[in-house]
């Protein structure tokens, strides 16, 4: 009996829970979906949004999540107040992601996804970089330079080795923290495109700023190492 079960797991790890019907609330959320092995992921929210969050549903999108096998959240977008117990389907599997762009947290959440969908990560070729780019900032003058990071973009700074002495946001700077800043001498300021709030401590600092993103604007394969990449080509461009 117990060899027969074996054999029932292995045939239906062949059929993915998600099967075609898998939705992502924004591309954030869908890049780790791919990392976890998921192909063809439906995102909500449009890329080319600055805030994706921030996405208001329309009637499509309430037919599509009806539809969906696997649908795959941060919980803090503002669609899910709307989607909340009202746009249900007993079909479906909702799994909330903890977003934020270190090695640690996205290997712990797309196992977690990979597990759901029956597929296996493919995190080799991200690791992998983020393991080429922290040698490369180790080999250059920025290894020594003082960050000033916005929280949200905390995770892949650190991963990057760089030294961090301070963070900001995600909301406005109070007049106590510009004055710190000011205090702080820092040489680079990191600020996050989605949610930009660094202009009055880059104003009243000598810094040089740079501007990451966490939301790719792409939603295929590879999105998430696409948007990893340009993060370090702009922290390379103040040299």
């Amino acid at each position: 009996m117990k060899k027969l079960l074996i054999i029932l797991a292995s045939i239906l790890s062949l059929f993915p829970v998600y099967s075609d019907g898998a939705v992502a609330s924004t591309s954030w959320i869908a890049s780790y979906m791919d990392l976890a092995g998921i192909d063809d992921v439906t995102v909500i929210a449009p890329s080319s949004l600055r805030h994706p969050p921030e996405y208001e549903l329309k009637p499509s999108d309430v037919a599509t999540l009806m539809d969906a096998d696997l649908f795959c959240y941060g919980g803090y977008e503002g669609m899910m107040k709307t989607i909340g117990d009202n746009i249900t389907s007993p079909d479906r599997i909702d799994l909330k992601v903890n977003t934020g762009n270190s090695i640690e947290n996205i290997k712990k959440e797309t196992e977690k996804i990979a597990e759901v969908a029956g597929t296996e990560v493919r995190l080799d070729e991200y690791i992998a970089f983020i393991g080429k780019a922290r040698e490369k900032v180790a080999s250059s003058p920025i290894k020594d330079m003082k960050v000033l990071c916005h929280k949200m973009q905390l995770p892949l700074a650190t991963d990057l080795g760089l030294d961090v002495v301070g963070t900001f946001g995600p909301a406005s700077p109070s007049a106590e923290e510009i004055l710190s800043a000011v205090n702080g001498d820092y040489d680079i300021i990191i600020d996050n495109v989605h949610n930009p709030v660094a202009s009055p401590i880059a104003e009243v600092t000598d810094a040089e700023v740079v501007i990451w993103r966490n939301f790719p604007e792409s939603t295929g394969h590879g999105a998430l190492l696409e948007m990893v990449k340009g993060n370090v080509e702009n922290l390379f461009a103040i040299l």
